[in-house]
């Protein structure tokens, strides 16, 4: 197991996706069969490179960022349990096509996470993440994303960074119900 703590926003020049590149390049040095996971903060660029390099991510809930212990001990229960064979995570992303740094002290972004917690106890959902994206970046994939991991027997689909079981017959339905979430939580304000 390959577990890393990034921050998931880094531009160098001539590389506009750093943690793309690293995840990439740990991938090509561990191999498929070893699983890679990583913690990144909300104001990260989700991009492709870093969901078709690892098998878990998971971003920090809270805004200022609180949760980081809880989230890292969370990626290591996930990337354990995949490792072991209980669960084979498959990532999928919903773009939300918009810039939306909110704090989470104060509404809607209170309600929004205290929804998630909840969600994250009910099956098959095992963690969902809000990348709010890093606004003063110039980068093609900078953005609003939701992932999902949800756990259908033994695989998950991350939507946005949601984690959800693909054997619950529910395969790509997590894309439009995470955004669906999201929506309704956010309008009730």
């Amino acid at each position: 197991v390959v577990l890393l703590g990034l921050h998931g926003a880094m531009v160098a020049e001539g590389v506009e996706d750093c943690e793309g590149d690293l995840l990439a390049h740990v991938r090509a040095i561990v191999g498929p069969a070893v699983t890679v996971g990583a913690e990144l903060d909300p104001h990260c660029h989700l991009s492709r490179s870093m969901v078709d390099h690892a098998d878990i991510l998971v971003t920090f809930k809270e805004v200022p960022h609180s949760d980081f212990l809880e989230v890292a001990e969370e990626l290591v229960d996930l990337c354990l349990r995949r490792a072991r064979g209980q669960i084979a995570p498959v990532m999928s992303v919903l773009d939300c096509r918009a810039i939306a740094n909110f704090m989470t002290s104060r509404e809607p972004g209170r309600s929004l996470v205290d929804a998630i917690r909840v969600r994250q106890t009910q099956a098959p959902v095992l963690s969902i993440s809000i990348v709010h994206g890093f606004p003063a970046a110039d980068v093609p994939e900078v953005g609003t994303k939701v992932t999902d991991i949800l756990v259908q027997h033994f695989k998950y689909v991350i939507v946005y960074p949601v984690v959800t079981d693909v054997h619950a017959g529910r395969m790509g339905a997590p894309l439009a119900d995470g955004a669906a979430f999201v929506d309704g939580v956010l309008e009730k304000d």
